[in-house]
């Protein structure tokens, strides 16, 4: 791994451990994929901002039709 990711993985082991709701939904996403825990960060990571992207792109675009 190089330092870039070992900091991701860090802040979001971080965050798991200060948010128990976070913590929760993470672990039955991973169960869900069938990932584990260990590995299944960068995956859901990439999901939740592709999730926001998208609200973003549908607010953007309901802006556009005033």
């Amino acid at each position: 791994q190089n330092q870039s990711t070992d900091f991701v993985e860090s802040e979001f082991q971080r965050r798991l451990n200060e948010d128990a709701e976070l913590k929760e939904a993470y672990l039955e996403w991973c169960d869900a994929q069938g990932l584990s825990p260990k590995m299944g960060y960068i995956e859901y990571i990439e999901e939740v901002i592709e999730s926001r992207n998208s609200v973003w792109d549908t607010l953007s675009e309901f802006g556009d039709d005033e």
